[in-house]
């Protein structure tokens, strides 16, 4: 890529809303890679391993639409963060650093003076377009992959984000954590022990109560 299209995208690059957006930016930097008819049990698994492994660290992002048995659209998405410039347009950095340790320096100075943003209520977004409840819940519409041959599960949960509240005194907490697929209508969380997640869940548990939480998947 020629140093003036790396340098329009640099200025343009912390713009992105949402997962799809990113992903269009990601293939103007020429890092995303489009692959049709891999299947879901363990093929598109295999192909980013070797992808990876053969990249030395500089994998790109890997689209897989087409799945058999899915209709067109219903996309999954691996390796994003595979890349240096990929975690830095993620995190709204500069995209010229070519090494981790900078862009660990460059987000711990920015967040030394970070302002948060409250939340904003709506009533209406692309998040409320398709809603399933009830006996409509299928969330094998999707093509949920298993990830290695050696996974006993399809996991819908990876690159996720699991919302959390503590019950005491109501604060929020985001984590990352695995999330398997039982049935159609049924998927459990796996948090280790210290993780937030885990204490809200075991205060819950302790007085006999359900611990809500949401799970964020392509978002």
């Amino acid at each position: 890529m020629d140093d003036a299209r790396t340098s329009s995208l640099a200025n343009d690059q912390a713009g992105y809303r949402g997962l799809r957006d990113w992903i269009e930016k990601v293939d103007d930097l020429g890092e995303l890679l489009r692959i049709d008819n891999a299947s879901w049990d363990a093929e598109m698994g295999s192909i980013t391993q070797m992808m990876t492994e053969k990249s030395r660290g500089n994998a790109p992002a890997l689209l897989f639409d087409n799945v058999p048995g899915y209709d067109q659209g219903f996309r999954t998405l691996y390796g994003s963060l595979s890349s240096v410039r990929r975690v830095a347009l993620t995190l709204g950095l500069p995209l010229e650093h070519e090494r981790k340790v900078d862009i660990v320096r460059r987000y711990y100075d920015r967040m030394q003076d970070m302002e948060l943003i409250p939340p904003k209520f709506v009533e209406t977004g692309p998040v409320m377009e398709n809603i399933m409840e009830g006996d409509d819940i299928d969330v094998l519409k999707f093509p949920v992959p298993r990830h290695h041959e050696q996974d006993k599960a399809r996991y819908i949960g990876t690159a996720n984000c699991v919302i959390t509240q503590d019950p005491d005194n109501g604060s929020f907490n985001c984590g990352t954590y695995r999330n398997q697929v039982y049935d159609a209508k049924t998927i459990g969380c796996q948090i280790t022990e210290g993780k937030h997640g885990r204490i809200h869940r075991d205060k819950y548990f302790e007085r006999g109560e359900e611990c809500k939480f949401v799970i964020l998947v392509g978002e």
